[in-house]
C-alpha cells in the first residue's frame, strides 16, 4: 500500500502479464483481473481516475502459420502471458471502478506496430552488428529476427481483427 492514495493511476499493457493460458482455461481470468482492479482501487483516493490500456484477444486465426506465429509470440516474446478479452476486463473492473469511457483502437495500434517494424528494419544493420543505442547487444541477429516476426504478427493480428487495443477511463466507485 502506498503511503498516500493516488488521485490518478495509469496502466499500459501490464494486465497482459497477469493471467496464464492455463489459468484462463481453468476459468480464473475474471477473478484474477478483478483482484488486480480491486488492488489498484486500494491505492486510489476517493473519486480517483484510472487510465487503462490493454491489447485484446478477439478471435483465433484459422491458418496454421498464423497460429504458429501467435504461439511464437506467446512462448518466446511474452512467455506465460495472455491478452485479455474485453468482456473479461469489463466484468472484472466493475466492482471497484466505473467505466467513464471505453474506446477500442485496433486500426490505430496496427499503424503503431507498422511504424515500429519500419523503424526496426531501418536499424537492421546496427542491431545485427550488436549495437543498440551505444550498448553492446548479444545475439543481435536472433533479437532482430524475433522482433521482426513479433511485429509482423502484431500487424497481421490487428489487420485481421484477431487483436485489438482498448483504452478505458475509469473512476473509483464510492465505498459501499
Amino acid at each position: 500500500m502506498p503511503p498516500e492514495k493516488y488521485d490518478a493511476i495509469i496502466s499500459i499493457e501490464m494486465v497482459d502479464h497477469l493471467v496464464s493460458p492455463s489459468q484462463q482455461q481453468q476459468g480464473l481470468a475474471v477473478d484474477i483481473y478483478r483482484g488486480y482492479f480491486n488492488r489498484v482501487a486500494g491505492w486510489a483516493a476517493a473519486d480517483a481516475r484510472f487510465g487503462f490500456q490493454a491489447i485484446l484477444r478477439d478471435r483465433v486465426p484459422r491458418r496454421r502459420k498464423d497460429l504458429e506465429d501467435l504461439k511464437f509470440t506467446a512462448d518466446v516474446m511474452f512467455p506465460g502471458g495472455l491478452n485479455p478479452r474485453l468482456e473479461e476486463l469489463v466484468a472484472a473492473c466493475g466492482q471497484s471502478w466505473e467505466i467513464l469511457s471505453l474506446v477500442t483502437r485496433r486500426e490505430d495500434y496496427g499503424r503503431t506496430t507498422t511504424e515500429w517494424l519500419r523503424r526496426l528494419r531501418d536499424n537492421e544493420r546496427q542491431i545485427m552488428d550488436g549495437g543498440c543505442g551505444g550498448r553492446l547487444m548479444k545475439n543481435g541477429e536472433t533479437v532482430w529476427k524475433n522482433y521482426e516476426r513479433f511485429l509482423c504478427t502484431c500487424i497481421t493480428a490487428f489487420e485481421q481483427g484477431w487483436s485489438s487495443l482498448v483504452q478505458m477511463q475509469l473512476r473509483k466507485k464510492p465505498a459501499a
